[in-house]
């Protein structure tokens, strides 16, 4: 009875809905009713009373009764039914007392899914029935028939009023065993299998709640970001030639499409967009509640908020000319908010940058890490779609973040060469800020360690640094490509890279981490290639009349080259088996400089004696002259 509880309730409102003038007055009483549980006034103890078959009957309870209030369908063709079910059904029904009920329903989704967060802690394994082979055993019932005959613990008590007719005519129900290996640990991780909320439940639902009930507040927003992951964000790519593990999505069966997830993408956004000004009504009171108080709740709310946000304007198509109403109605919503004038129509490169300073100043108070950089990413996906420089703005909300002392800074490291990275292309003078965080930076974090301007620079963190570094290293001499600048400009920039890199080189070669090495071995090749078959020939066009400049750039480079040389040597040595693996092409590409740079000096009829070639002295990271020979006995 339990399994297609649901569906039987969802097709009964239905026809009711179309029957009786879109009105469900005739059934309303099942949104009051309650249910029938067993007593958990003092859960811990009666878990502890229970007997392993109990607590799986009694997680099947809990389950069920929040799936009395959800609905959604299996892979396996049987449905998995829901307390939620009730919400959908008369989150449409407008009225005080109906909203009333639906928002304590929905408390009461919040108070089953923590006592069931409990007693699946309780277990080692569990799966709802649905998860459940059929096995049976004709005649076998032997202890599966006691589980129903007379209940020895207190927690069927009110469940086993039976007549001896009834209990005559009791048939043994078919035993359902776990026969697939498939177990959940937390509430957290079965919920993908619950009946979801209907969309059109979530927006509105929102727009009833109090603005101080973050519980529910968090609760709907959640379930909304994690629709718009399954609908608008684009699927991660597998690389290729990647094994599959167990952890994968595959590992376990996934819920089949709902009625929402095959819900018109389009459509989808132009509903949440309907409700955006709400959304941005609830993170204005967020936001001027963080100026009072710090709340993990608060926090939350803020953090779900701006998830939303950047989800929304993640969607690839948004950009499509087809789809401009979506993405105009979006920057209108967003500009709206600080428009002193509503009725003004704005032009869309207006409103896009009304929204950007809209959400821009958000930066100045955020409470998490991670919810500062969702925001930065959502600036930055405003000029990629706009494709609009907002350099000043953007470079302000990244420096705020790199430059606060975070709490939750573990959360965001992997972000930490992004951040810099766009902290330095985002700068007025990149190659300025780039060598300023080379030469000054870095040198003084090694020398008198943690600087109070630059918090995230940490032990854990500065290998991330090092990262950024070598990457816009890489990236500006890459841009010099393309550039129609003068050629006295483009030797001065030539000059920076190439003394960037050295200092580069030269502090990984004293730190001797073979973090460092591997990150500089593998980028290094790169810049090598990048500067024998750009800059070189850039070079021997211009060496006549810059002959000097080109010449200083050359021996700086050169400096660069011969303490990559020497790492390499100190990881033949050492018989680094994944480091030596670099070692090869990289010395390949430095031995095309020197083939190149004699080029350059023979067509512009250097001296013979200008250019030289000799046998490089093996060295180790201390400078000390080594053997060529590499002793393994």
């Amino acid at each position: 009875l339990l399994l297609p509880l649901s569906s039987i309730f969802r097709l009964l409102q239905t026809l009711e809905w179309l029957n009786n003038d879109q009105n469900l007055e005739e059934i309303d009483a099942l949104l009051g009713c309650g249910l029938v549980m067993f007593q958990w006034n003092d859960l811990e103890a009666l878990i502890q009373e229970m007997e392993t078959h109990e607590r799986q009957d009694a997680c099947d309870l809990l389950f069920y009764a929040i799936n009395w209030q959800r609905r959604r369908a299996l892979t396996w063709d049987l449905p998995f039914y829901r307390f939620r079910e009730l919400l959908n059904a008369f989150s449409k029904v407008s009225g005080e007392d109906n909203d009333v009920k639906v928002l304590q329903r929905l408390k009461d989704i919040l108070i089953y899914e923590a006592k069931l967060e409990k007693m699946m802690k309780s277990m080692h394994q569990y799966a709802p029935l649905e998860f459940h082979g059929t096995a049976a055993d004709s005649g076998k019932f032997g202890k599966f028939d006691d589980r129903y005959d007379e209940p020895q613990s207190s927690f069927f008590s009110h469940f086993s009023i039976q007549t001896k007719s009834s209990q005559a005519d009791f048939k043994p129900p078919t035993k359902k065993v776990n026969t697939n290996g498939i177990s959940f640990e937390s509430v957290a991780a079965l919920r993908p299998f619950m009946r979801p909320f209907n969309v059109k439940f979530s927006l509105n639902c929102f727009m009833q709640i109090l603005t101080t009930e973050y519980a529910e507040i968090n609760y709907i927003l959640k379930d909304l970001s994690e629709k718009l992951d399954v609908k608008i964000v684009p699927a991660p790519s597998t690389p290729f030639g990647r094994k599959k593990s167990a952890t994968d999505d595959k590992a376990r069966p996934l819920p089949k499409s709902s009625s929402w997830s095959r819900q018109n993408v389009p459509d989808m956004m132009r509903q949440v967009i309907h409700h955006l000004p709400t959304i941005l009504e609830q993170l204005e009171t967020v936001y001027e509640s963080t100026m009072l108080q710090d709340s993990d709740s608060i926090a939350q709310c803020t953090a779900h908020i701006f998830d939303i946000l950047h989800k929304l304007l993640s969607w690839p198509d948004i950009e499509s000319p087809e789809h401009e109403d979506i993405s105009n109605a979006i920057f209108m919503t967003l500009a709206s908010r600080v428009a002193v004038d509503a009725s003004q129509t704005l032009s869309f490169e207006a409103n896009a940058q009304e929204a950007f300073k809209y959400l821009a100043r958000y930066g100045d108070n955020m409470q998490q890490a991670s919810t500062a950089v969702t925001l930065f990413k959502t600036l930055l996906r405003i000029m990629e779609i706009t494709h609009t420089s907002f350099k000043p703005h953007a470079h302000a909300v990244v420096s705020r973040i790199l430059t606060t002392d975070w709490f939750d800074w573990r959360n965001i490291k992997k972000d930490i060469p992004f951040l810099l990275e766009q902290a330095i292309e985002l700068h007025q003078d990149p190659l300025t800020e780039l060598h300023n965080y080379v030469e000054v930076v870095l040198p003084t974090y090694d020398q008198d360690g943690p600087i109070d301007e630059h918090p995230l620079l940490r032990q854990d963190t500065v290998l991330f640094y090092y990262q950024a570094m070598i990457n816009q290293t890489v990236k500006a001499l890459n841009l010099l490509q393309a550039t129609d600048q003068d050629v006295e400009v483009v030797l001065i920039q030539n000059q920076k890279i190439v003394k960037i890199f050295e200092l580069i080189i030269k502090y990984i070669k004293t730190k001797e981490q073979r973090a460092l090495f591997g990150l500089l071995l593998k980028t290094s090749r790169t810049f090598v290639d990048q500067f024998t078959k750009h800059s070189i020939p850039y070079f021997t066009n211009v060496f006549r009349t810059y002959k000097g400049e080109i010449v200083n750039i050359l021996k700086n480079f050169q400096t660069s080259t011969r303490m990559l040389q020497i790492i390499c040597s100190h990881v033949k040595v050492h018989k680094d088996v994944q480091l030596a693996s670099y070692v090869p092409p990289l010395k390949k590409a430095l031995e095309i400089v020197i083939f190149q740079v004699k080029m350059l000096l023979t067509e512009n009829n250097a001296p013979s004696d200008a250019f030289f070639l000799g046998a490089l002295k093996h060295r180790d990271l201390s400078g000390a002259e080594v053997s060529s020979q590499v002793n393994f006995f």
